[in-house]
């Protein structure tokens, strides 16, 4: 079982483009969970920027708890 997160506050990764097209990659495969965490960069931090950029790694910040939280979930489902 696989889980693909997708932060929409990463450049890098782009939940518009990318995210489906993980869902396509994995096709009609039931051993995959897609997950969207709102407000977050690359680094499952939040974001401070309108539009994400490196700005959002420069600036201090915590990793949010929710995403840490659905994974230990989701690892201890399995």
């Amino acid at each position: 079982m696989s889980c693909v997160c997708i932060q929409t506050c990463d450049f890098q990764v782009s939940p518009e483009k990318d995210f489906e097209g993980y869902k396509q990659l994995a096709g009609d495969r039931d051993n995959f969970e897609f997950r969207l965490c709102d407000n977050l960069t690359h680094f499952f931090t939040a974001s401070s920027m309108m539009t994400p950029t490196t700005g959002d790694y420069v600036a201090g910040a915590h990793v949010d708890s929710a995403p840490l939280e659905d994974i230990v979930k989701w690892i201890k489902a399995r």
